[in-house]
């Protein structure tokens, strides 16, 4: 999939953090990546909820499947 940007179709929690997990996006948990996400296969994506699908593709999008492992995550933001 090219270069994409997906609109936040729910604007609350657009992208949150918690000391509990990793970085997750999306009111509904769009891209959920779970504490220890290099050791474990509870990541997932449960995409779209929070934003807009203009690919089609749905959950399977960002990972290939519902729940998947990281190997390596890099989050950018904004201050």
């Amino acid at each position: 999939v090219a270069p994409t940007k997906f609109n936040v179709s729910q604007s609350n929690n657009a992208g949150y953090s918690n000391p509990n997990y990793g970085p997750t996006f999306g009111n509904g948990s769009d891209l959920y990546i779970a504490d220890n996400a290099n050791s474990n296969n509870t990541s997932y994506s449960n995409f779209p909820y929070g934003y807009s699908d203009t690919t089609g593709r749905a959950n399977t999008l960002f990972a290939g499947s519902y729940n998947f492992q990281v190997t390596e995550v890099e989050v950018f933001g904004r201050q």
